[in-house]
């Protein structure tokens, strides 16, 4: 696929460098028969046997602890009212979501539809939307949502990777990058399967990333403390640090919450989250090699085409045919 001669330039390097294609490949595509990303290339992770590469014994060991997070990485969303509460009034995917419902037509799946911000919205336009997403608490406030505003929504808590609805739909979407909770080759795969098995065949699966630009990795996202205000009057101040590991191409989040209630009570939140980024070429891979073809990408929800320095990498893709 990329010739002879691949060489990972790991050692000695800028840590951006650090993230080349090689280890992204490496991790992301499944490959069968002769069609070896690395084909002919040299990795010091990789030893080869004949002219496939592979993982050894120790190296495979060393890579799962590399991998290990020692957080639950869905602990943010665990109380849904103080989510809801700092994505209140984004509304960037509203437009481009609404002009590919419109299109493609429902039903509509809503894949990790959190409280139901978008899902509640495109029910009230007419559509039948199915909600799944694998957080109790999350699906709580969804359902309490949709009776206050006397919308009826299929309401699913499943895990992206593993659920089995028994039918498919047109237009499946993933928003607010959920796919970088994705953390491993094989999260990324099973996701993509389930995907797969609920897409009609003409069907679209639209879906938001953040683009591995210098800006997303090296910027802290929010330098200042973000401050909102609480149900009671109270306020919430949210300060955020974050590190990004070249080597699993994950960025690692701790954000700091503090609870200022107004009778002088003060509560503290520690919340970490870790977060897979994807390269362009590594998600071309991905989607290919698990069936997928891309029908368009944007740099935007305004739909600017993808750069090197855009924020977000947002793809419509469609299943390949099957063999």
């Amino acid at each position: 696929m990329y010739g002879t001669g691949w060489a990972c330039p790991c050692p000695g390097v800028p840590a951006l460098v650090f993230a080349c294609i090689a280890h992204a490949l490496c991790d992301t595509v499944s490959l069968t028969s002769r069609q070896y990303i690395l084909y002919g290339g040299s990795c010091d992770c990789l030893k080869t046997s004949g002219d496939r590469p592979v993982l050894n014994a120790v190296q495979m060991s060393a890579r799962k602890k590399i991998w290990m997070i020692d957080h639950d990485n869905l602990e943010e969303f665990r109380d849904p009212q103080t989510y809801d509460l700092q994505d209140e009034g984004y509304e960037a995917d509203y437009a481009l979501t609404e002009q590919w419902a419109r299109s493609l037509g429902g039903p509509l799946l809503d894949l990790a539809c959190g409280t139901g911000r978008m899902a509640l919205r495109l029910a009230a336009q007419g559509y039948q939307v199915t909600g799944v997403d694998i957080t109790p608490e999350m699906i709580a406030r969804a359902r309490q949502k949709a009776a206050k505003q006397g919308v009826s929504i299929e309401w699913v808590v499943a895990d992206a990777r593993t659920f089995h609805l028994s039918k498919q739909f047109p237009f499946v979407y993933m928003l607010e990058n959920v796919f970088q909770f994705f953390l491993m080759r094989e999260d990324q795969e099973a996701m993509l399967a389930r995907v797969r098995e609920h897409l009609l065949p003409q069907g679209c699966f639209l879906f938001e990333t953040r683009n591995p630009s210098p800006r997303n990795l090296l910027q802290v996202r929010h330098p200042e403390p973000q401050t909102f205000t609480l149900p009671d009057g109270g306020q919430l101040v949210a300060t955020e640090q974050q590190y990004y590991d070249p080597m699993t191409q994950i960025q690692h989040y701790t954000r700091l919450l503090k609870f200022l209630r107004p009778g002088g009570q003060h509560e503290e939140k520690t919340l970490r989250t870790a977060l897979r980024y994807v390269f362009p070429r590594e998600m071309e891979a991905l989607l290919f090699y698990n069936g997928f073809q891309i029908r368009t990408c944007y740099g935007s929800w305004q739909q600017e085409p993808l750069t090197a320095t855009s924020r977000s990498m947002i793809y419509v893709c469609q299943k390949l045919p099957d063999k």
